[in-house]
């Protein structure tokens, strides 16, 4: 059977990736309109845009952000929250593999770019996704995306049984997962798609739905370790948020390490700098806009943005919410 004649993309399912981007980057827009996307595009559901266009924009933004593990870190973040697919899917699912099935199903619905598949094939279950047309590019970041989520989604189903071990993962190019990326296996595939292999077993494990939507420490009873190097940098930037011109550059001079230094080391406890910058620029915004005398140009001025549009976009993209709901909220 062959495949439809255009690779489409719901440009919605994108948005999650945009709101990332604003967050440490404030030329997002800059980026949209050499791609050819509109930001306001990213909200009408019922738009669709060919496969390259959406992987060129993911590509790029991983590129912005300095961050080859983006989409995978999306990914990730997507498998743990209540993502509307994951929640239809897992609505009347009782085993692992009666909720891939279901979001297999699920996923057509916002694509036509790739036919996802759930196999068995002996004692092995193969979870993947592969496209029928060529790229004019390693689709590195898409594929990282998936292999996270589907990777993400099969761990916490499982939960103590999870043996990385017994899982491969095959993406387009290995480099845009962690190299500890759920302690299993990651091998180079080709352009087509991306492939995680499991014990065939795990699907007929139990699956319930409250357990999944769990965080770690809800299942477990106990708080995650604090991250040492994450503590440091974030103490020793703080005092500088807001007073000096922040980017990663000048953040690593203040640390007294190279930018690729300390880029790395936060990136083995699985954030980056410029998120951290974000972080701490979204705590000190929060704050100067809870003050009823600083207006949103005065917060992006402080901030080091160009205009209080651009300081607007990476607020929404860190919070959800635009600067003046802020103010409106404390004012009432």
């Amino acid at each position: 059977m062959s495949g439809p004649t255009q690779p489409l993309i719901r440009l919605s399912t994108g948005k999650p990736a945009l709101s990332a981007l604003d967050a440490v980057y404030d030329r997002s827009d800059e980026l949209l309109t050499r791609i050819g996307l509109a930001r306001e595009s990213f909200d009408d559901p019922e738009i669709f845009v060919h496969a390259i266009v959406m992987y060129q924009f993911f590509e790029e933004a991983a590129s912005a952000a300095d961050d080859p593990f983006f989409l995978a870190r999306i990914g990730k973040m997507i498998a743990g929250s209540k993502w509307p697919p994951l929640v239809e899917a897992a609505d009347c699912a009782v085993t692992l593999g009666s909720f891939l099935t279901k979001l297999v199903v699920v996923a057509t619905d916002h694509s036509s770019s790739t036919e996802h598949h759930l196999d068995v094939s002996g004692k092995s279950g193969f979870l993947f996704g592969r496209r029928y047309y060529d790229t004019p590019f390693v689709p590195a970041q898409i594929d990282g995306f998936f292999a996270a989520m589907f990777g993400e989604i099969i761990k916490r189903s499982i939960g103590e049984k999870w043996n990385p071990d017994d899982v491969m993962v095959t993406i387009s190019d290995p480099n845009a997962l962690p190299s500890e990326f759920l302690g299993c296996s990651v091998l180079a595939g080709d352009r087509r798609g991306h492939r995680v292999a499991f014990p065939a077993i795990w699907l007929t494990e139990p699956f319930s739905s409250d357990d999944f939507f769990k965080g770690p420490s809800e299942r477990s009873g106990t708080s995650l370790p604090p991250k040492r190097v994450i503590v440091s940098v974030r103490e020793a930037l703080k005092p500088h948020i807001g007073v000096q011109p922040m980017n990663n550059e000048i953040a690593a001079g203040i640390c007294g390490l190279s930018e690729q230094q300390l880029s790395r080391k936060l990136r083995k406890e699985g954030t980056s700098l410029g998120k951290l910058i974000a972080e701490l620029k979204c705590e000190h915004a929060e704050m100067l806009l809870s003050q009823q005398k600083a207006s949103v140009a005065e917060v992006a001025e402080v901030l080091g943005y160009s205009d209080a549009t651009s300081f607007a976009h990476a607020f929404r993209g860190w919070t959800g919410k635009a600067p003046s709901d802020l103010k409106k909220q404390r004012e009432n």
